[in-house]
């Protein structure tokens, strides 16, 4: 009988060793983490306790949603790069991204945008598009779009604000260096060839 029990308790013990090593392993699948990356549980701790702590008790009229926390969360990653072009693009932003490569134009301002330090800056206007055309210089930082303020605005979310349909405007409030007053600029989107 104690055998038996002996026996019974070793097999347990390497089905579920071999088990743990089997979901550990499915677990580095699913989140793409390759074999030998070292992930610190002690330093993500405070991530994951944040996440529980805001499903436990955030008090809102509008519920907390897994994608959108998730999405900022990758967004706060890659803000902490320190790298103006490093950006999270959700499946509507990656197909309006891959579509302009693809077909080799869309319709907007023709700017080429990026965050620096917190500010929406143009990098530079695209020659012959409209914002060129309208005077928009490289360091210009866009203070609103549209009468919004592009204060803690995200790069994608700028640029579906400054995309549309060809021919509609799009009000800019501009900040440049050497120039005291923000002043405002109209600019009327079109077809920009890349």
């Amino acid at each position: 009988m104690v055998r038996q029990k002996r026996w019974f308790l070793l097999i347990l013990g390497v089905v579920l060793l071999g088990g743990g090593l089997i979901w550990v392993s499915a677990s580095r699948i699913a989140y793409g983490l390759r074999e030998g990356l070292e992930i610190d549980e002690n330093t993500w701790k405070p991530f994951f306790e944040t996440i529980s702590l805001l499903k436990e008790k955030f008090i809102s009229d509008k519920p907390l949603e897994d994608k959108a926390l998730m999405e900022e969360a990758i967004r706060g990653v890659l803000k902490a790069l320190d790298d103006p072009y490093a950006r999270y693009l959700d499946p509507e932003d990656f197909e309006i991204e891959t579509s302009d490569r693809v077909e080799g134009e869309f319709s907007g301002l023709g700017l080429v945008i990026a965050i620096k330090d917190e500010k929406l800056t143009v990098v530079s206007p695209i020659k012959g598009s409209p914002a060129e055309r309208a005077g928009i210089k490289a360091g210009d930082v866009i203070t609103a779009i549209d009468g919004e303020s592009t204060a803690g605005i995200s790069l994608d979310r700028a640029v579906k604000k400054m995309r549309g349909e060809k021919g509609t405007k799009v009000v800019l409030e501009i900040q440049r260096e050497g120039q005291e007053q923000i002043f405002t600029v109209e600019i009327v989107r079109d077809i920009i060839s890349i």
